[in-house]
Protein backbone atom coordinates (compact mmCIF):
# COMPACT_ATOMS: atom_id res chain seq x y z
CA UNK A 1 0.00 0.00 0.00
CA UNK A 2 1.13 3.49 -0.72
CA UNK A 3 0.52 6.93 0.74
CA UNK A 4 -2.95 8.38 1.26
CA UNK A 5 -4.81 9.28 -1.93
CA UNK A 6 -5.00 12.91 -2.99
CA UNK A 7 -8.27 14.84 -3.00
CA UNK A 8 -8.06 14.85 -6.81
CA UNK A 9 -7.96 11.02 -6.85
CA UNK A 10 -10.80 10.74 -4.30
CA UNK A 11 -12.86 13.17 -6.39
CA UNK A 12 -12.17 11.16 -9.54
CA UNK A 13 -13.28 7.90 -7.84
CA UNK A 14 -16.51 9.32 -6.36
CA UNK A 15 -19.88 9.44 -8.15
CA UNK A 16 -21.16 11.89 -5.56
CA UNK A 17 -19.51 14.19 -3.03
CA UNK A 18 -21.78 15.86 -0.52
CA UNK A 19 -21.69 17.67 2.77
CA UNK A 20 -24.30 16.26 5.09
CA UNK A 21 -25.43 16.06 8.69
CA UNK A 22 -25.68 12.53 10.08
CA UNK A 23 -29.25 11.87 11.23
CA UNK A 24 -29.34 8.20 12.20
CA UNK A 25 -27.77 4.88 11.35
CA UNK A 26 -27.83 1.17 11.92
CA UNK A 27 -27.08 -2.25 10.46
CA UNK A 28 -28.09 -3.05 6.88
CA UNK A 29 -28.12 -6.18 4.71
CA UNK A 30 -26.12 -5.59 1.53
CA UNK A 31 -24.34 -8.36 -0.39
CA UNK A 32 -21.53 -5.97 -1.45
CA UNK A 33 -20.22 -5.98 2.13
CA UNK A 34 -18.36 -9.19 2.97
CA UNK A 35 -18.55 -10.37 6.59
CA UNK A 36 -15.50 -9.55 8.73
CA UNK A 37 -15.09 -10.29 12.44
CA UNK A 38 -15.55 -7.13 14.49
CA UNK A 39 -17.22 -5.12 11.68
CA UNK A 40 -20.76 -4.74 10.35
CA UNK A 41 -22.39 -3.21 7.30
CA UNK A 42 -24.29 -0.06 8.28
CA UNK A 43 -26.46 2.54 6.65
CA UNK A 44 -26.28 6.13 7.85
CA UNK A 45 -28.95 8.64 6.85
CA UNK A 46 -27.57 12.09 6.00
CA UNK A 47 -29.48 15.33 5.55
CA UNK A 48 -27.77 16.93 2.56
CA UNK A 49 -26.33 20.40 3.16
CA UNK A 50 -24.64 20.80 -0.25
CA UNK A 51 -23.39 18.72 -3.20
CA UNK A 52 -19.94 19.25 -4.75
CA UNK A 53 -20.10 16.48 -7.38
CA UNK A 54 -22.95 14.46 -8.78
CA UNK A 55 -26.59 14.86 -7.86
CA UNK A 56 -28.70 14.21 -4.78
CA UNK A 57 -32.29 13.61 -5.85
CA UNK A 58 -33.66 14.59 -2.46
CA UNK A 59 -32.44 16.28 0.71
CA UNK A 60 -31.48 12.94 2.25
CA UNK A 61 -28.90 10.33 1.25
CA UNK A 62 -28.44 6.86 2.70
CA UNK A 63 -24.72 6.01 2.93
CA UNK A 64 -23.76 2.33 3.27
CA UNK A 65 -20.43 1.60 4.92
CA UNK A 66 -18.57 -0.65 7.31
CA UNK A 67 -18.43 0.32 10.99
CA UNK A 68 -16.99 -1.44 14.00
CA UNK A 69 -19.37 -3.92 15.56
CA UNK A 70 -21.12 -2.71 18.73
CA UNK A 71 -19.99 -6.03 20.21
CA UNK A 72 -16.29 -5.91 19.22
CA UNK A 73 -14.25 -9.07 18.97
CA UNK A 74 -10.67 -9.67 18.04
CA UNK A 75 -9.87 -9.31 14.36
CA UNK A 76 -6.86 -9.80 12.15
CA UNK A 77 -8.08 -7.54 9.34
CA UNK A 78 -9.80 -4.15 9.21
CA UNK A 79 -11.82 -3.18 6.15
CA UNK A 80 -12.16 0.50 5.33
CA UNK A 81 -14.70 1.61 7.94
CA UNK A 82 -16.41 4.77 9.18
CA UNK A 83 -18.26 5.81 12.30
CA UNK A 84 -20.63 8.79 12.22
CA UNK A 85 -22.14 10.67 15.17
CA UNK A 86 -25.75 11.86 14.79
CA UNK A 87 -25.87 15.65 14.58
CA UNK A 88 -22.30 15.99 13.24
CA UNK A 89 -21.54 17.20 9.72
CA UNK A 90 -19.27 15.35 7.30
CA UNK A 91 -18.01 15.55 3.72
CA UNK A 92 -18.76 12.18 2.10
CA UNK A 93 -17.16 10.75 -1.06
CA UNK A 94 -19.33 7.87 -2.33
CA UNK A 95 -20.31 5.57 -5.20
CA UNK A 96 -23.88 5.13 -6.36
CA UNK A 97 -25.33 1.82 -5.22
CA UNK A 98 -28.72 0.27 -5.74
CA UNK A 99 -31.89 2.34 -5.44
CA UNK A 100 -32.06 6.12 -5.74
CA UNK A 101 -30.73 7.90 -2.70
CA UNK A 102 -28.50 4.97 -1.66
CA UNK A 103 -24.72 5.26 -1.98
CA UNK A 104 -21.80 3.30 -0.54
CA UNK A 105 -18.22 3.81 0.51
CA UNK A 106 -15.73 4.06 -2.37
CA UNK A 107 -13.93 0.79 -1.68
CA UNK A 108 -14.08 -2.11 0.70
CA UNK A 109 -10.47 -2.16 1.87
CA UNK A 110 -7.84 0.36 2.87
CA UNK A 111 -5.68 1.47 -0.02
CA UNK A 112 -3.09 3.50 1.86
CA UNK A 113 -0.89 2.92 4.86
CA UNK A 114 -2.16 3.99 8.25
CA UNK A 115 -0.08 6.79 9.71
CA UNK A 116 1.33 5.94 13.09
CA UNK A 117 2.04 8.80 15.45
CA UNK A 118 5.23 8.79 17.48
CA UNK A 119 4.86 9.37 21.24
Amino acid sequence: MGPALSLDKLTEEADIIFKGRAVSGGPVQDEWFKPYNGFIACQTEFKVVSVSKGEARSDKVMFRHYDQSPDPRGYWFQPQYYHFEAGSTYIVFAKRSGPDGVVRQLWMNHNSKRLLQKP
